[in-house]
């Protein structure tokens, strides 16, 4: 499949029929810079166009891609050749396509790992939040002092505005979970 040969082809057809590229062009729904690129040999026709030229001209779409039209004998070789010729271009499309579609999923994952790296907060996961109240201002200092009475390093923040207490703990997720549970015990 020779794109300069399919386009010389092209042309003889079209002059065959008297015909400018501009009419072709219009009868098979493309533009004249498309029937002008296949003809010099700079492009060759996608399928569609291919049958449409085809029914056009009044040939085969073998012939088209041979460049040439076939005597009898001709035709089952020249088609043998044209069929594998176009199996092995749409093998190496494929491959194309599976490695874009891989880079761009790989792409994809690593954009979303980074976003989880820059919003993860790991101490949001070591935090108990408490009402706060002038009644339960006792209850939750007794609660501080066992922390500290264990050594554990603790940081508070206190909102004002939702009258909330969150007690932010230094230690790993177990450890914080346990005594979240002793520290919602007491009472």
């Amino acid at each position: 499949m020779n794109s300069v040969e399919i386009g010389k082809f092209l042309s003889e057809l079209r002059k065959q029929k008297g015909l400018k590229q501009k009419e072709v062009a219009e009868a098979i729904q493309v533009s004249d810079k498309a029937i002008s690129r296949w003809e010099t040999g700079r492009g060759v026709p996608d399928v569609e166009s291919l049958q449409n030229l085809s029914d056009f001209y009044e040939t085969t779409i073998n012939e088209i891609l041979a460049g040439k039209h076939f005597k009898e004998t001709e035709i089952k070789e020249e088609t043998d050749k044209n069929v594998k010729e176009l199996v092995k271009k749409s093998t190496v499309l494929k491959k194309h396509i599976v490695s874009l579609v891989c880079g761009m999923v790989v792409l994809l994952l690593s954009i979303i790992y980074l976003i989880a790296l820059i919003t993860y907060d790991p101490v949001e996961e070591h935090m108990m939040s408490l009402e706060f109240t002038e009644e339960n201002v006792d209850n939750i200092y007794s609660k501080l002092r066992i922390l500290e009475d264990e050594g554990l390093e603790y940081t508070i923040e206190i909102d004002t505005d939702k009258e909330r207490i969150k007690i932010f703990f230094d230690t790993d997720t177990k450890e914080y979970k346990e005594w979240i549970e002793k520290l919602e015990g007491l009472n």
